[in-house]
């Protein structure tokens, strides 16, 4: 379209700044099943990502109490992290509510040597609550 006149609006440039309404907001809680979650935040189950290393680091990563989420409005209350943590949440726990271990084989791990396996499945007391995510297409080897 070169010498038409095409031009392309690319918006990215202009960002127009929106309110984030407040069902945007992370709750405070949930919970899945008798397991409580808070905040209300999953790790995404990622292969070759989620190992017990980087599930320990963003356990660790952002630990905010009531006291510094106030402490961050109170410097400047337009800080958008400030405004995504709900107010009534002592998030001393983590930055994430439920961790998960890598997305993981059923069919890769009733083949691997069991020192192997371990490695996958292995997660430390300070992980939980942790859940795993398999995926395979036998019905048997999933049980």
């Amino acid at each position: 379209m070169a010498g038409k006149g095409f031009t392309v609006n690319k918006d990215w440039d202009n960002p127009i700044e929106h309110p984030m309404p407040a069902e945007a907001r992370v709750p405070a809680e949930m919970r899945v099943g008798t397991v409580l979650v808070a905040p209300a935040t999953v790790l995404a189950p990622m292969a070759g990502v989620t190992d017990t290393v980087f599930r320990r680091f963003i356990r660790h990563a952002s630990l905010f109490t009531r006291d510094q989420v106030s402490e961050i409005r109170d410097q400047d209350p337009e800080d958008q992290d400030a405004e995504n943590v709900d107010a009534t949440v002592t998030n001393a726990q983590s930055g994430c509510g439920l961790l998960m271990t890598e997305f993981t084989s059923a069919d890769g791990l009733s083949r691997m040597r069991e020192s192997k396996r371990r490695r996958y499945l292995t997660f430390y007391d300070d992980e939980h609550p942790i859940g795993a995510q398999l995926f395979g297409s036998n019905a048997e080897t999933l049980a």
